[in-house]
């Protein structure tokens, strides 16, 4: 380990914990067929575990050499998967390999050394012992009668094992689920929601407050927390009326598809237009699961340069889906194209009047977000203090046309300039 620069981690400790079992296998094996050597020989001792040793050396060299081939092909998988099974590959194919030289070389010598010694510790004559060694010897009697009747019908008995296993193992092999990583449960499940153009952060709000309290009246919901008009991710936040989610943290033991599938159900009596609410199982940020290739997501992925060939193909895709997908629950990647309006100011009259684009910009998300201009303290904690435009002011476009913008004057007063110009509405 040290030789390729590898740690004390939990995948090393987990390879050698998983090479200890082959390990002792090696030397048990090596140091039995010595000591029942010595037992059934007049030769010394030495020159009788040198003869014992080296009949196991082929068999022993056979064994090791199939469980480092189990495990070796791993190191060829790269990426992800690499960076976890390196270490534990590494580390149980040392212990592996070390086991095989400790029982060709050290376990000779020592059992060598040990069975000329005369004295015993008379370990062997305890009751519990003898009575173990009893039932071994008849389960060893036994194994040997079956053994003798099945090397009699030879042909019978792999026949059947051919059937027995290899059989089963086709029968199962297309029910058994494929997966490259097992799936986590975490306790969650997420809901997703995703409205349709034109639909405001009121009507967002609505929704989602429906939504939370069909949640919350579940018995197998713990926690739950909602966002409308956007969602979070760690520290960030991404406004978008079209969007609202709800992370949802259940009841321990909870069955996370069934809740799933019902609530699913409970959704689609809401009987929303155009409005798409997703449920599914949380996950372990930073790791992807669903990479089944029997079950998991689907990724329809369109690419073009012609965005309006893009938006009726993507709309083609969609309509497909709803016919067809009635058991699966699908989300499209990208939102759908929401009504905006664009102020595009006057250059060269902002020139004259002194205006730049900081100041305009600054002027319109005051007006349209409001503004912090100071924090009061409440106990521990600081507050914002926000300045909003009443919202009846910016109803409608045209209003938001008429934004006077503050220019300084030489007084130091300021004065007020109004556009000329209507905004540019798509």
């Amino acid at each position: 380990m040290g030789l390729f620069g590898l740690s004390l981690n939990v995948f090393s400790l987990g390879g050698l914990a998983l090479g200890v079992g082959i390990v002792v296998d090696n030397v048990i094996v090596m140091l039995e067929n010595i000591v029942k050597g010595v037992q059934n020989s007049n030769r010394l001792i030495v020159r009788q575990a040198e003869i014992s040793s080296q009949e196991l050396e082929s068999a022993l060299f056979a064994s090791t050499t199939t469980n480092l081939v189990a495990v070796l092909p791993f190191l060829l998988i790269g990426g992800f998967i690499s960076l976890l099974f390196n270490e534990l590959v590494l580390t149980v194919s040392f212990a592996v390999g070390a086991s095989l030289i400790v029982a060709l070389t050290v376990v000779p010598v020592l059992t060598s050394r040990l069975l000329a010694v005369r004295w015993s510790s008379g370990f062997q004559s305890f009751w519990l012992i003898r009575q173990f060694d009893l039932r071994l010897q008849g389960l060893t009697r036994q194994y040997g009668t079956a053994l003798g009747w099945v090397l009699q019908r030879r042909i019978l008995t792999v026949a059947i094992a051919f059937l027995l296993f290899g059989g089963s193992s086709f029968l199962m092999v297309g029910r058994i689920p494929q997966e490259i990583l097992p799936s986590i449960a975490t306790g969650q499940a997420d809901v997703r929601v995703q409205f349709p153009p034109g639909t405001t952060v009121a009507e967002n709000q609505k929704v989602m407050k429906a939504v939370d309290d069909l949640l919350l009246a579940q018995p197998e919901i713990e926690y739950v927390f909602t966002t409308s008009g956007g969602f979070l991710f760690g520290s960030s936040t991404s406004e978008n009326a079209l969007r609202g989610s709800s992370t949802l943290t259940l009841v321990l033991g909870t069955d996370i598809e069934a809740f799933r599938d019902r609530m699913s159900n409970e959704f689609n009596q809401f009987n929303l237009v155009n409005t798409r609410l997703r449920v599914s199982p949380g996950d372990v940020r930073g790791l992807i699961l669903n990479n089944s290739p029997v079950r998991g997501d689907v990724d329809v992925i369109l690419q073009g340069s012609n965005i309006a060939a893009l938006e009726a193909a993507g709309a083609q895709v969609i309509s497909a889906l709803d016919e067809q997908a009635t058991l699966a629950s699908y989300s499209p990647d990208a939102d759908p194209p929401q009504a905006e309006i664009q102020i595009r100011p006057d250059w060269e009259r902002a020139a004259d009047l002194g205006l730049s684009a900081e100041a305009i910009g600054r002027t319109v998300q005051t007006v349209l977000s409001g503004a912090v201009p100071t924090q009061l303290q409440r106990g521990d904690r600081l507050v914002d203090v926000r300045l909003q435009t009443p919202k009846a002011l910016i109803q409608n476009p045209a209003e938001l046309a008429q934004l006077p913008l503050l220019i300084a004057s030489g007084s130091g007063a300021g004065q007020l300039v109004r556009p000329r110009r209507r905004l540019a509405q798509r």
